[in-house]
Parts: structure tokens; sequence; C-alpha cells
């Protein structure tokens, strides 16, 4: 018989079975120890009526989560979950929801800015010749393209400045003419 507690006087007890502090062939703690606790997780026996056995449940410790029922539960710990705040509006990625591998989250800019760091906001340019296809307009007319400010709140600034001389265009293939 299962190790059941419980008692009543003149009458039939009312027994339950904490399948996780219980020691019993299908318990949790089954002799050798909390299958749960050795895998750093908490046990739950939701249902603790004698005849419910097997049902009890691994549950991974906060901030990792997942859960199974009658064995280890397979954890898994988004950073950005924990840490996602301080990409504030960006876009937050973990490379791996491992609880041991910790650390390896990161922040990237929003298209059709550019920029990643690892653990933190990074700092986010836009470049309008090489991200927003100013370049061709530039190229095609054989001049070079700049952007004078990369910061993304900064557009249509982009200017085609002629391979010889001094002269450029905003936002337009310059009019090149030779001084000689």
């Amino acid at each position: 018989a299962a190790p059941a507690v419980g008692e009543a006087v003149a009458a039939p007890a009312n027994c339950t079975l904490d399948e996780c502090t219980a020691v019993c062939a299908h318990c949790a703690s089954n002799g050798t120890g909390s299958v749960c606790k050795a895998h750093g997780q908490s046990c739950v026996d939701g249902d603790q009526r004698v005849l419910a056995v097997g049902d009890w449940q691994c549950l991974c410790v906060l901030p990792a989560t997942g859960a199974a029922t009658g064995r280890p539960a397979q954890c898994a710990l988004d950073e950005c979950d924990v840490h996602g705040a301080a990409c504030e509006e960006l876009l937050c990625t973990d490379a791996s929801t491992d609880p041991e591998s910790e650390d390896d989250w990161s922040c990237t800019c929003l298209p059709p800015s550019v920029g990643t760091l690892r653990g933190a906001k990074p700092t986010c340019t836009l470049d309008e010749c090489e991200d927003m296809g100013a370049r061709t307009t530039c190229t095609e007319a054989g001049q070079l393209c700049v952007d004078p400010s990369p910061q993304p709140d900064s557009t249509n600034d982009w200017e085609c400045h002629c391979a010889v001389g001094k002269q450029f265009a905003q936002g337009s293939a310059a009019v090149c003419t030779l001084d000689e």
C-alpha cells in the first residue's frame, strides 16, 4: 500500500497522498531523494487523493519556465523576459533559452536602422546611402554618396558628391562641372 496519511474516529479515514514528499515507487521521492529537487526544480502534487497517483509535477524555478508530469521538466529561460526592458523599443533576442546559457541575449535596432549589442541597448544608425538605397542614385551618376548624419532621426540629408570638384547636392545627383 502507498504511504497515505489520514485518520478518523468512528468513520472511514479521508486519506491523502502527497507524492512529492511520500516515498513510494511512483512518487517524486522514490527513496533516493526528490526527482524534482535533484534537477533544481520544485514539486507539486495538485491532486492528493490516494487513487490519483503519478500526477505529481516538476516545475521550473522562476525566471525559468516549464513543467512536466511524473518526471523532471525541460526548463527554458528567455533572458528577454528578464532583461528585455533594457532594449526599450528595440528587438530583444535570446540566442539560447537553455537555463545554463546565460548572458547571450542582445538588442537589435528596428529596420531600417542598424545596430546590435549583446546584453545592452546599441547605438542605432541609419546610413541612407547604405540602408535606404540612396547610393544607387549617386553611383548611377558617377558620384559618391555621403550621409553626413547617420542618426535614425536624421533622414533625407544624404548627398551626392561629384568625383572631381566640390559640388554636391542633397537628396539627388549633383550637377558636376569641371573648373579649370
